[in-house]
């Protein structure tokens, strides 16, 4: 930006312009060309290299998209599970309260009931 009259800047009113002087008459107008198109030749490298910056971001930004959703999935399966786990765990409770209520004062007898109830239940229901 180039100061005013005034001491402060200013935007160029033209956005986009080239802002080189015009060519001296020590510079031949080919070398002022050839000059404002190396300029504009690297212009174009550094557009096409912030593009490729721009594509690679994005990839990881959609890959890391990804891995959120897909851990937000394994979230929900774990806490699935776990809530089904804690369901089981509290009928086993409810089963041994019961139990205890009915035969606390008989250990032995307490011992039969809950070896017949494993022994009733098919295996598979028992993960213990």
């Amino acid at each position: 930006m180039a100061p005013s009259d005034d001491g402060s800047k200013k935007k160029n009113s033209l956005p986009g312009c080239l802002t080189h002087p015009p060519p001296s008459s020590a510079r031949l107008p080919h070398e002022y060309i050839q000059q404002l198109e190396a300029e504009l030749q690297e212009e174009r490298e550094e557009k096409e290299a912030l593009n490729v910056e721009r594509a690679k971001l994005k990839v990881c930004w959609e890959m890391t998209l990804e891995e959120l959703a897909m851990t937000r999935t394994e979230l929900s399966d774990k806490i699935f599970s776990l809530e089904n786990e804690l369901q089981k765990q509290m009928k086993w409770k409810k089963v041994l309260q019961k139990l205890l209520r009915e035969y606390g004062e008989n250990l032995e007898e307490m011992k039969g009931v809950i070896e017949n109830i494993l022994v009733e239940r098919p295996k598979c229901m028992i993960k213990y």
